[in-house]
C-alpha cells in the first residue's frame, strides 16, 4: 500500500459517520498485501458483520490488530481465543496498548483467560 492511500484510508477509517457498507469494503481491502486500513480494525462500537469479516480475515496482521484494539469490545476480541494462528491468540493474551493513561480497557472474560492460560501451559509456557 503507498503512503497516501494509507493515510487517505485511515482518514475514511476514522469518520465516525461512516456507513457500514463502506466499512466493510474497508475491512475487505487487502493494501497490496498489508491488509485493511488499520483505523478499521480498531474502531469502537463496529457492527456485528464487521466483526465476522475481521474475525475470519485471510490477513493474520489484520486479526492480530483487532486482538489489540482498544476500541473493541472484550467479548468481540474474545471470539478470537480459537483462531487458528498463535501469532493471533498471543495477541488476544498481550491484550490492548494504549498510550493516554486515562485510558480504560475492560478485561476479556474470565473463561477466556482460562483457555488462554491452559493453551499457553499446554505449550510448556511459564505462567
Amino acid at each position: 500500500m503507498t503512503a497516501f492511500h494509507e493515510s487517505a484510508l485511515d482518514g475514511v477509517a476514522r469518520n465516525p459517520a461512516l456507513p457500514a457498507p463502506l466499512l466493510l469494503r474497508l475491512l475487505a481491502f487487502d493494501g497490496g498485501g498489508d491488509g485493511p486500513p488499520r483505523h478499521a480494525l480498531q474502531r469502537a462500537a463496529l457492527p456485528e458483520p464487521a466483526v465476522a469479516v475481521i474475525l475470519t480475515h485471510p490477513h493474520t496482521g489484520a486479526r492480530i490488530a483487532f486482538a489489540m484494539s482498544t476500541g473493541a469490545e472484550p467479548a468481540q476480541r474474545a471470539r478470537l481465543v480459537d483462531d487458528p494462528s498463535p501469532a493471533v491468540r498471543a495477541a488476544l493474551a498481550y491484550g490492548p496498548e494504549w498510550w493516554d493513561p486515562r485510558t480504560t480497557v475492560a478485561p476479556l472474560p474470565d473463561d477466556v483467560c482460562a483457555r488462554l492460560a491452559a493453551v499457553l501451559n499446554g505449550a510448556g509456557v511459564p505462567a
